[in-house]
C-alpha cells in the first residue's frame, strides 16, 4: 500500500494562550498526553502526542504562514506522486530533510486541505528527537 497513514495532523495557532488550550482540548478529548518542545532556535513551540498517535500540533513564533495541513506517511514517494498526478494533482515543492522526502502540492488540487506527503524511516525522526530532548533534560 503506498498511503500508510494520516502521520500528522499540523495545527498553527495563533497565539501561545490559544496553543495551551488547544493542547488541553485534544488531551481531554483523545485521552493523550503531548511532549511540548519550544525551540527559539527554529522560531516554533511544538506539541506531539505520545504513543504514536499521530497529532502535532505547530505554532510558529512568527506568524507569517499560519497555514494547517494534513501530513500522509507514504511508503514510497515517486509511487505516491504518480498516483497523486493520475487524479491531476501536481506536486507543488518537494524536498529531503534528512532522510525524510516531502512533497506539498497546491491547496486548491486537494479540496482546500493542504496535504504534505512524507516518506521517512520509523520511527520518524520528529518522535527521535524529542525522546533525546527529554531525556537530556533529566
Amino acid at each position: 500500500m503506498v498511503f500508510q497513514r494520516v502521520d500528522r495532523v499540523i495545527w498553527n495557532r495563533a497565539n501561545e494562550e490559544d496553543f495551551k488550550k488547544t493542547l488541553e482540548f485534544f488531551s481531554e478529548l483523545l485521552d493523550v498526553k503531548f511532549d511540548v518542545i519550544r525551540d527559539p532556535e527554529a522560531q516554533v513551540m511544538v506539541a506531539l502526542s505520545r504513543g504514536g498517535f499521530g497529532l502535532e500540533l505547530g505554532m510558529p513564533f512568527k506568524h507569517e504562514d499560519r497555514q494547517s495541513m494534513m501530513v500522509i506517511k507514504v511508503k514510497n514517494m515517486d509511487e505516491a506522486i504518480r498516483k497523486f498526478k493520475e487524479h491531476g494533482i501536481e506536486v507543488r515543492d518537494l524536498r529531503s530533510v534528512g532522510e525524510a522526502k516531502e512533497a506539498s502540492f497546491d491547496p486548491k488540487d486537494t479540496c482546500g486541505i493542504p496535504i504534505l506527503l512524507n516518506e521517512c524511516p520509523e520511527p520518524h525522526m520528529m518522535y527521535t528527537e524529542v525522546t533525546k530532548y527529554f531525556q537530556n533534560k533529566k
